[in-house]
């Protein structure tokens, strides 16, 4: 129990009655943090605090950049906003060095406020950091790159979509300005663009190279250390959640992501039958935060590099994982969560309009700016709906086309009928996009029905949402997959391409692939559940099965030499190349 000394000597307590005291004790603990632990983090369940000793930050996140609001020391309290307001943290606090804090739960901070003294000076402080934080919130980011070149030109638009989704602040200036703030004339502007410009002026012109983008504006694209427990190969929800749990059960664990965290989710502009977010979140902030947690556990997060080669090792042997450009990494475990991309509409693969108005997916960069204008959405998934009652708020209209007869068996209820009440969304059933035309910009697209009736609408921004498809060519020489490329697990891996593919005498885990120690999750997974939140448990669950994995790994080895040495078995080597 916290002595009443100690509870005195904090200027705080000292205006609380003895028995006040006594009832304080009741409610508090003393908690200690080192340098950079997180002791709340934005988003949770809040609590009360008063810092003994020691030094915080408040870092408060706004559109994807976190700065830091104030730094507080010995004698200071935070976390009173949330309690007050009663909702979860508003802000994150990190120990700046080794601190020494006092923890009150919600009780414990009713009777503080209970002391007319104490309350008023809380209130006092409330108002004053609501302010801060508001101010925070509010103020513009300094941009850590320009993008020089128009905008809707399709290798600004690329790069504006990468540096966004990896919550890089960025300006896009157009050509015609540029020579006010880029130090550059018109000419060299002129010769040079597309390029973008960063905080120390250097520039880059070669925009097809996001890695080295990448590290220009210091993102992690190269893992520190040669060898983990497990390696995640994709960022999506699932992919983040194995990294959450894997990081915070002490494995070390590294995650692969070619673009950047939050995977197709990310388009999501508000997902709302998502566990514990009554009113929605964006995909951009799932990720966000996923990734952000994950961090804070010790996982690594390496983006803009591409898996191109999978070695698994001998049974129990490390895993090999070669990335683009070098920097081959080992590991004892392997989870394979790539997830899936938009599949590709056939009348319009490399249109020269895409970018300019056509685009795949719905990043709210690409929404925000339909404003105003005539938007279509084409497809029948949740994404599709969620993209049309996003623009409904936005765009001048919105049309939603879907090659079948009705949403039914497609979308969730939820979206069919927030859409039925948008009164600015026509639907469009039986009916597909046969062509998109337009000079610089998007203008019109040509629809045809079944019947084979064709018509033109005037439409100025284009969203195809056409379902994914599982890109794995790259590792199909290493794990059984479907015929359509999705990974196979489980007995489910038995079941599709018999026994044979499997070398070890126990049944395969549920999410581990045709090698053992290889496990695959979320919607690169044949028959998954193409849902965030089962990307999600997938991903989680895939954790857990690692830790099984290596419990046993040494007595598989062992089955695995006794069945080889009757040659009832051939070898894993074997078996994992199918």
């Amino acid at each position: 129990m916290i002595s009443i000394d100690l509870l005195k000597s904090i200027a705080l307590f000292q205006d609380l009655t003895p028995e006040g005291l006594v009832r304080i004790t009741e409610h508090i603990a003393e908690v200690h943090f080192s340098a950079g632990d997180w002791i709340v983090q934005e988003g949770e369940e809040p609590a009360f605090f008063v810092i003994v000793s020691g030094e915080v930050d408040v870092i408060k996140s706004a559109r994807g950049v976190d700065r830091r609001v104030v730094v507080w020391g010995a004698g200071d309290f935070f976390g009173e906003i949330p309690l007050l307001l009663d909702v979860p943290a508003l802000a994150s606090v990190q120990a700046r060095q080794e601190s020494h804090l006092l923890r009150l739960d919600e009780v414990g901070f009713r009777t503080l406020m209970g002391c007319p003294t104490l309350k008023a000076r809380i209130l006092k402080d409330w108002a004053l950091r609501l302010g801060s934080l508001k101010a925070t919130v509010c103020a513009s980011p300094t941009p850590r790159a320009r993008i020089i070149g128009e905008r809707q030109d399709p290798v600004c638009h690329d790069v504006r979509l990468f540096l966004d989704r990896n919550h890089v602040p960025i300006e896009v200036i157009e050509p015609a300005q540029a020579a006010q703030v880029t130090g550059f004339s018109s000419a060299e502007i002129e010769r040079m663009c597309p390029f973008v410009q960063f905080e120390d002026h250097s520039t880059l012109t070669d925009l097809h190279s996001y890695r080295e983008l990448a590290e220009r504006v210091k993102l992690q694209t190269r893992p520190h250390r040669d060898r983990y427990d497990v390696v995640i190969v994709g960022a999506g929800p699932a992919g983040l959640a194995a990294a959450v749990y894997g990081a915070s059960e002490g494995l070390s664990t590294l995650v692969v992501e070619k673009h950047a965290p939050g995977g197709q989710a990310m388009t999501s502009s508000r997902i709302r039958n998502y566990l514990g977010f009554p009113a929605g979140l964006s995909g951009d902030e799932l990720a966000r935060r996923a990734s952000r947690q994950a961090v804070a556990f010790g996982a690594e997060m390496v983006v803009a590099r591409k898996v191109e080669k999978l070695v698994p090792g001998q049974l129990g042997d490390w895993h090999t994982i070669g990335l683009d450009g070098g920097d081959p990494v080992r590991s004892k475990t392997v989870v394979l969560a790539t997830g899936v991309q938009w599949r590709e509409h056939p009348a319009l693969t490399h249109h020269p309009l895409m970018g300019r108005g056509i685009f795949y997916g719905s990043a709210p960069s690409d929404a925000a700016e339909a404003a105003g204008h005539v938007a279509m959405v084409v497809g029948g998934g949740n994404s599709a709906g969620q993209a049309v009652a996003y623009l409904a708020g936005r765009a001048s209209k919105v049309l939603l086309v879907c090659r079948g007869r009705s949403l039914q068996d497609s979308m969730s209820q939820y979206l069919i009928d927030q859409i039925g009440r948008l009164s600015n969304v026509e639907q469009i059933f039986n009916t597909e996009v046969q062509s998109a035309e337009g000079t610089d910009h998007l203008e019109r697209v040509t629809l045809q029905d079944k019947s084979g009736k064709a018509w033109q609408l005037p439409v100025q921004h284009l969203f195809l949402m056409l379902g994914g498809e599982a890109h794995t060519d790259w590792v199909k020489a290493v794990v059984t997959c479907d015929e359509h490329g999705y990974i196979c697990t489980g007995r489910e891996m038995l079941d599709v391409v018999g026994p044979k593919n499997w070398s070890l005498q126990r049944d395969p885990f549920i999410l581990e692939t045709s090698v053992p120690g290889i496990f695959a999750a979320g919607d690169v997974r044949h028959e998954s559940i193409k849902r965030v939140a089962s990307g999600v448990g997938e991903g989680s669950m895939s954790i857990a099965l690692v830790h099984r994995y290596l419990a046993v790994s040494r007595a598989d080895r062992i089955d695995l030499e006794k069945s080889s040495a009757l040659g009832r078995i051939p070898s894993p080597a074997v078996n994992a190349r199918v």
